[in-house]
């Protein structure tokens, strides 16, 4: 299903503000509202930061040393201190917003303000939360960006510039209690989603125990429907029973860097395999690799370096 060589073949490489910022040399900030995004090789940003939130599909990501499974309700920050790169995607899309922040300094302090909260929160979470309701709030802006853009052609500054500070905002609410909103989603609003959002709750809080006994805790909350079932497929192009098997994967994936000569047995147990066989069957089914071959390509991404 997925091919490490796909990302390793690509060469690291420091991105500059200029390649990024071609079409619009002098704005502050650029969003790209449905960005299908494929693999793409580690890079280094350079005087510009970033923030991917995942519309739809899901990616293996790679990011402060650690790999991380982004899907649908998460928020990546990408400063300029650690490389990053998408080393799978999986009919993955992103409202994506690159921004300088050093643009805003004496023009919108409120927002470098803002912004400096988001990037400390980012700091202490592997990725930012986006709720259902901001997902619904998202795409509001993005029918907003599109009407804009089929009228006169380009998005403006101020259209941006106000976009980006609604989703700032929002993903402030929605990762610090100090923002926490009692407002609802509205009435019509598409429960599945916010089941959707739930389920991948469940599977990342109790990731490291058997897979069996995540499927019965989401049996028991109700939530394994044939509906939801379809409406995961739907939206990850993936299966339920596969998600979690990868996301097992993507933690045993830091194990592996976090203790690079540890066995892979005892790596297995630690992470709740029920046994090794299912790990290289997991694997196999993912990747078309022994576990000895997929233990070297985690760590020969470790070792890549953006010049």
């Amino acid at each position: 299903m997925f091919n490490f060589d796909n990302f390793l073949q690509l060469t690291p490489i420091m991105l500059g503000r200029e390649k990024v910022f071609t079409a619009s040399p002098s704005s502050p900030i650029i969003i790209e509202w449905w960005k299908p995004h494929p693999v793409y090789r580690l890079h280094h940003h350079v005087g510009f930061e970033e923030f991917a939130i995942v519309r739809h599909g899901f990616c293996i990501h790679y990011h402060r040393n650690q790999f991380e499974l982004l899907t649908l309700g998460d928020a990546a920050f990408i400063g300029k201190t650690n490389p990053h790169g998408y080393v799978f995607t999986n009919k993955m899309a992103l409202f994506n917003i690159v921004f300088s922040s050093q643009y805003f300094v004496n023009d919108f302090p409120q927002l470098q303000e803002l912004l400096k909260e988001l990037k400390e929160l980012s700091l202490n979470n592997i990725h930012l939360k986006i709720s259902p309701r901001t997902l619904k709030q998202i795409l509001l802006i993005v029918y907003t960006l599109e009407n804009e853009c089929s009228q006169f052609d380009n998005l403006s500054s101020v259209s941006m510039l106000s976009s980006f500070l609604q989703v700032t905002l929002m993903m402030l609410r929605d990762n610090n209690p100090t923002y926490h909103s009692s407002s609802k989603l509205p009435p019509n609003h598409d429960t599945h989603l916010e089941d959707l959002i739930n389920i991948i709750d469940i599977i990342r809080t109790n990731i490291y125990k058997p897979i069996k006994s995540i499927n019965e805790i989401i049996d028991d909350a109700h939530l394994n429907t044939k509906t939801m079932q379809r409406y995961f497929q739907k939206n990850l192009h993936i299966s339920l029973y596969q998600f979690i098997t990868l996301q097992k994967l993507v933690i045993t994936m830091n194990a592996i860097l976090k203790n690079p000569k540890e066995s892979l047995f005892t790596i297995t147990e630690e992470m709740g395999y029920s046994n090794y066989r299912s790990f290289a069957r997991n694997i196999d089914n993912f990747f078309q690799l022994s576990p000895k071959k997929f233990q070297e390509k985690v760590i020969a991404i470790s070792n890549l370096t953006c010049y």
